[in-house]
């Protein structure tokens, strides 16, 4: 586990006070007033830091944690003289706590001081306040502050800056030792003497992902941090446990065209919680940084940036709807979609980069006009039906639908539609069908042309091209004789499955058609006589929506509407029917068990026919 970082900071973005010249105070701990001044501790001063040097546009930084172990403190101020701010100027490091930096403005020099109350050497001596002040020479330059190197002949003219009283040799010395070719490169001007590696770039081909205008918080970027840097420190905790230093980035390149750089207040807008990074372009850069351990450790770096641009979600090109609606040539298209049928919008949408998507669809219900209208979330499930809505009236139509990134609504794709309640539902809200076996294929024939089709009035045209989910289906569909819908049974399906048909309005393109066949697929093993145990066909699973008392359930019409192929068995000593609550059908134990017996079933005039395979069943001896 790492040091707790605490990110906020007043929003004046200045450690301590800044003060005037004639307000240089120094801050003490509230300790009790003695009513002899005399036994108040004395302020000392203490010199640790020395003159620092910063070319013109630069930038140096001091690492107020370390800052403070040098001291033997915790409570720390630093202040300037405010006359001076034009030449360098002092604040926390943009949403990192603990950093301080000093930034170059004119030529000339500043003075800063350092306060604050030094730990007491014992439970019986006070609070020591203490002082120190250093001072920061802003010298020429006109290149690049980050590759600046100090020309020793320049001394006399830095030195030049300074008052007469001031260029003494020890301060000449001081000034030489602060700009050294070593210390002169190195962001961190301060000597902490502490025990403390610096932080180190590693070796990596990752990239940090990004999106074009999405924030990238602080938090994020400090979980991915050792991604690209390490540091070798582990400090004892608690006997045997180890830590590693915590690292934060400090950005030192905020002009980067390439990515904006904001400090984040909390909801009172004045105090700093942090940072957000918002990438501005797409492709690979590198984000310069300097890294900092909190324990005087400072390394310059890179955290390298993959950025992309976020697409909105799409309309996918082979989708029904959308080719229908938004990429034909039709004028007012309306669609007509059935009671029992689903639109499947993760079929309308894609999103090109495969996030996440939600939904919401906008209805017209039934109403007073301009009242009507509401906009409806379906969260994440991608499928729609008549039964989503819960409106009081119920829902006239779906004028829109809505696919948009979870989290992000502003990137949404939008398909305007016309989508009504069909006056026709071919299919019911589910059937069944037998599977095929030895006897032969199970099948069946809808006319979609007929009266019981999508319009009624043998004005619909359906190819190939309008069956849907017929892959990996239990039951296959196709067109048959150009006026059939013929459905193939194969193997059981534990549950209801579907097969998604659309249709279309001869010489109407305007007008398109949707409806489900739900199916599953049973065996005559399902559907036993329960009296006499003996396999039979349903005629209750294969109609489900008749009106059982209509006129063919009689016997007469039942042994017109039903036929068993070969003919050879097409006789009452072969098959028989049951007309009560079951209005099945069997055959009589006189077949051959080895016989091949298909079922022609057409109770609907032939506008809905099954062939159904029967194998005899094995005559049951008495015990």
């Amino acid at each position: 586990m790492g040091r707790e970082q605490t990110f906020f900071r007043k929003k004046t973005k200045i450690v301590g006070a800044i003060a005037s010249t004639a307000m240089m105070a120094v801050p003490f701990m509230a300790v009790p007033v003695a009513a002899n001044t005399e036994n108040e501790p004395q302020v000392v001063h203490i010199e640790k830091i020395e003159t620092i040097v910063i070319p013109e546009n630069g930038t140096k930084y001091i690492d107020l944690d370390a800052l403070r172990e040098l001291y033997d403190t915790y409570n720390l101020q630093i202040t300037q003289n405010e006359n001076e701010m034009n030449i360098a100027r002092g604040s926390e490091t943009l949403g990192v706590d603990g950093i301080y930096e000093i930034k170059a403005g004119a030529i000339g020099k500043a003075t800063f001081t350092v306060s604050g109350m030094k730990y007491p050497k014992n439970e019986v001596e006070p609070f020591q306040p203490f002082t120190d002040s250093f001072e920061v020479v802003v010298v020429p330059n006109t290149g690049d502050p980050d590759s600046y190197k100090f020309d020793l002949s320049n001394v006399f003219t830095v030195m030049s800056q300074m008052p007469e009283e001031l260029q003494t040799r020890d301060k000449v010395k001081s000034l030489l030792s602060n700009i050294s070719p070593k210390t002169v490169i190195n962001d961190n001007p301060v000597e902490y003497n502490l025990d403390n590696s610096a932080p180190y770039q590693l070796e990596t081909d990752d990239r940090f992902q990004g999106e074009v205008g999405k924030k990238i918080s602080s938090y994020e970027i400090r979980e991915h941090l050792r991604s690209y840097f390490e540091d070798s420190d582990r400090r004892n905790v608690e006997g045997e446990f180890y830590e590693s230093d915590d690292l934060d980035v400090v950005f030192v390149d905020k002009n980067n065209p390439h990515i904006r750089i904001e400090e984040k207040y909390d909801y009172s807008n004045e105090f700093v919680m942090g940072y957000e990074l918002t990438p501005l372009t797409p492709g690979d850069f590198d984000l310069n940084v300097l890294v900092v351990d909190h324990h005087g450790g400072m390394t310059r770096g890179v955290i390298p940036f993959h950025i992309v641009v976020n697409m909105p979600p799409q309309l996918k090109p082979d989708s029904v709807l959308a080719k229908h609606f938004s990429l034909g040539d039709v004028n007012n298209p309306v669609m007509y979609l059935s009671n029992n049928a689903e639109i499947d919008l993760s079929e309308v949408f894609y999103d090109p980069e495969n996030a996440d998507l939600a939904y919401k669809v906008v209805v017209e219900g039934y109403g007073s006009p301009g009242t009507a209208i509401n906009t409806i979330s379906l969260g994440s499930s991608p499928k729609l039906t008549w039964n989503s809505f819960s409106l009081p009236n119920g829902v006239k139509k779906i004028k829109e639908l809505r696919a948009y990134e979870k989290g992000n609504e502003s990137l949404q794709a939008v398909l305007n539609v016309d989508i009504e309640h069909a006056i026709n539902d071919p299919f019911p809200a589910t059937l069944d069908m037998y599977k095929s076996n030895a006897s032969g294929t199970s099948s069946y024939l809808f006319d979609f042309k007929s009266d019981v089709g999508f319009d009624g009035f043998n004005l619909t045209e359906i190819t190939g091209a309008d069956i849907h989910n017929n892959e990996n289906n239990a039951v296959t569909a196709s067109v048959y004789q150009d006026v059939y819908l013929k459905f193939e049974a194969k193997d059981y399906t534990q549950q209801s499955s579907k097969i998604k048909i659309y249709g279309h309005k001869t010489g109407s393109p305007s007008i398109l058609y949707q409806d489900d066949f739900n199916f599953r697929v049973i065996s005559t093993e399902d559907t036993k006589y329960p009296d006499t145990n003996i396999p039979a066909i349903s005629l209750r699973s294969l109609y489900p929506n008749y009106n059982y008392g209509g006129y063919w359930t009689g016997p007469y019409n039942i042994r017109e509407a039903v036929s068993v192929i070969p003919e050879d068995f097409n006789d009452e000593f072969y098959w028989t029917y049951e007309t009560s609550s079951l209005m099945s059908i069997r055959l009589e134990d006189t077949v051959p068990t080895q016989t091949q017996i298909l079922f022609k079933i057409d109770l609907d005039q032939g506008k809905r026919i099954y062939y159904v395979p029967y194998i005899p069943y094995t005559k049951r001896l008495p015990n």
